[in-house]
């Protein structure tokens, strides 16, 4: 009976399937007095790609505004966790050795 009744609170609190799901949201990072994060400058953006490699497949990309968590640093690029949970990795700078991100919080590496 227990478990009837946790099974009909959890079908109760489920969001309808036609429900659309949240666009993430660029908010400011709960831990970011510990945490490095970046936040995206570039117009343009920047390309979210799978490995640190430049030629690493695409996995998305994060918006001028966007804030991410840096997880790892790797010369000009960044492993970062993404608003919307996304890990991934993104360059610093251009091709033209234009900053794309602004570091906040102190670098993982002096």
């Amino acid at each position: 009976k227990l478990w009837d009744g946790a099974y009909h609170v959890w079908q109760a609190c489920r969001a309808p399937a036609h429900a659309k799901k949240a666009q993430p949201q660029s908010v400011p990072l709960t831990n970011s007095q510990t945490t490095p994060w970046v936040e995206v400058l570039h117009p343009g953006g920047a390309v979210l790609r799978r490995g640190p490699e430049l030629d690493a497949p695409k996995s998305g990309v994060l918006h001028r505004g966007e804030r991410a968590a840096v997880l790892e640093e790797k010369g000009n690029r960044l492993r970062i966790r993404a608003p919307d949970g996304t890990v991934g990795w993104i360059s610093v700078r251009n091709a033209e050795n234009e900053s794309i991100v602004r570091y906040h919080g102190s670098p993982l590496t002096p």
